[in-house]
């Protein structure tokens, strides 16, 4: 009798899981009504929908990863891990949503990923890192004052432009500190980091 239940239970997780990817191609559908439906079927649906999910960000059609985004937000945190794995995606997009899906979701834990994320990607991707970094909030202090001592420029200025946007006074003394720098670039990030949150910049 357990195994007759076992084997149910196992059934029922692949419908699940066929039924998810369903509704992740009714996305798809040209009519309005039929997408948010099945977007908040999804929802409904949580982590046996976020693989499926993820998936559907590789598509060009606009209409399809925006509500795939969208869903794998509301779902939260049953979708951060795979989401943070989709950081790594050799597809740009994929990253790019996935980025913005962790910052609107705000766990902690996409912290340490983003900072390494900046080290590799173009200014333009660095941008919208900084934004989810920003949108995370005032966990991710630490680690920002971490990266203003990072070898690479970019990811110095990202970070400085990243504190001064949270505006946490305990990043103040750390950026007046990083202005002794000999990059002109990452100098302007933290004069303008500093001026945000009401300091004129000088080093100390």
């Amino acid at each position: 009798m357990l195994l007759n239940r076992i084997r149910t239970t196992d059934e029922f997780s692949k419908t699940e899981l066929s039924y998810s990817e369903l509704q992740v191609r009714l996305l798809e559908s040209e009519d309005e009504q039929k997408r948010l439906l099945a977007a908040n079927k999804l929802v409904m649906l949580g982590e046996a929908a976020v693989e499926p999910l993820i998936n559907a960000l590789r598509t060009r059609h606009d209409h399809v990863w925006t509500l795939a985004a969208s869903v794998l937000v509301k779902i939260g945190q049953p979708a951060v891990g795979p989401l943070i794995d989709a950081l790594n995606d050799v597809d740009e997009q994929v990253r790019i949503l996935a980025v913005g899906a962790l910052g609107r979701i705000g766990n902690p834990g996409a912290i340490p990923p983003l900072i390494q994320m900046l080290r590799r990607e173009n200014v333009q991707v660095q941008r919208l890192i900084t934004w989810a970094l920003v949108k995370i909030g005032r966990s991710a202090v630490g680690p920002l004052i971490v990266a203003l001592r990072d070898n690479t420029p970019l990811v110095q200025a990202a970070a400085a432009r990243a504190l001064g946007d949270i505006g946490d006074p305990r990043a103040i003394a750390p950026l007046m500190a990083a202005q002794t720098t000999e990059n002109p670039d990452v100098r302007a990030a933290i004069t303008e980091a500093l001026a945000r949150m009401g300091h004129t910049g000088v080093a100390v």
